[in-house]
Order: C-alpha cells, then sequence, then structure tokens
C-alpha cells in the first residue's frame, strides 16, 4: 500500500523544532530546514514512533489525515493519532523532496510506502 501526498504545503509555524533549527531565523526556513524535519518525522513514520512525531509539531498543531478530516489538536492527540494508524502498518518506507520554502510556507512532495499487517 502507498500512501502518497503529490504536493502539500506546510504551513510551518505549527512544526516545532523548524524555528530553532533555521538557518537564517530572520529570513525563514530553507529548504534544508525543511529538508532536517521531513527526514524526522519520516524516521518517526518509519519506527511507528508517535511520541517522536508528537515531538516535531507544536503544543497547538493542527494535523489533518485528509483535506476534509477533523484535525487533530495538538502532541497528545498527533500522538495518539500515530499510534492508531501505525498499529496495522509494516516494511514501511518514507521518501520525500523538499521543493521550496519561503518565509512560514514549504512545500514538499513525500511517499509512505507499507505492508498492512492485516493484510
Amino acid at each position: 500500500m502507498t500512501n502518497r501526498n503529490a504536493l502539500i504545503l506546510v504551513p510551518l509555524m505549527a512544526l516545532a523544532g523548524l524555528a530553532g533549527a533555521c538557518s537564517q531565523p530572520d529570513d525563514g526556513i530553507t529548504t534544508e530546514d525543511l529538508e532536517g524535519w521531513l527526514s524526522a518525522y519520516g524516521a518517526a513514520w518509519e519506527s511507528k514512533d508517535a511520541a517522536a512525531v508528537a515531538t516535531i509539531f507544536t503544543e497547538t498543531a493542527l494535523y489533518q489525515e485528509t483535506p476534509y478530516a477533523d484535525p487533530f489538536q495538538g502532541r497528545a492527540e498527533i500522538s495518539d493519532y500515530w499510534t492508531t494508524v501505525t498499529a496495522d502498518q509494516d516494511e514501511i518506507d518514507f521518501d520525500f523532496a523538499a521543493i521550496a520554502a519561503s518565509g512560514s510556507t514549504g512545500v514538499a512532495e513525500w511517499s509512505a510506502r507499507f505492508r498492512s499487517i492485516s493484510g
């Protein structure tokens, strides 16, 4: 199974770690900053580490699985979601490309391939 998001506009104000990790904080984030965040996101997903996923978001972040779904609010709800959603996943492989970053917005392409444990 592949979960693929062709292009995502990411409002980076909700992503923890980027503000402090910005190579040029006055100018916003760079594509390198975004790549670092995406790398952490992918590593947490591949290891099914819901707590690690939650730490890369701010306490007030909103996370939507799909455009029309109600968002998960804050680290606790994001962690609960990731605990549930990855429970049926195995052999997870996450790929990404940071396309652009400007100010507090980033654009990325990513895909996640995994095997469903339940078949």
